[in-house]
């Protein structure tokens, strides 16, 4: 009997995607809530080429620290 393990995701193709590019860029500016907490060039050195599940859950962090802060 195997376990259930679920569906894994593809990140890197969903992550390229023109709209989830656009969502990156918008929340890796300067002016953006989450450089309040974490340095812009910190999260650039870190995600600018990285396409795996830390780019989305920085994502889901950002969106969520602009919506309820």
């Amino acid at each position: 009997y195997n376990a259930k393990k679920g569906f894994g995701i593809n990140y890197e193709n969903f992550l390229k995607r023109k709209d989830m590019q656009f969502l990156y860029k918008k929340y890796t500016e300067k002016n953006s809530k989450i450089c309040n907490f974490i340095n812009n060039n910190t999260i650039k050195k870190i995600l600018d080429k990285n396409y795996s599940s830390k780019r989305w859950n920085f994502l889901c962090l950002a969106i969520w620290i602009e919506n309820n802060t």
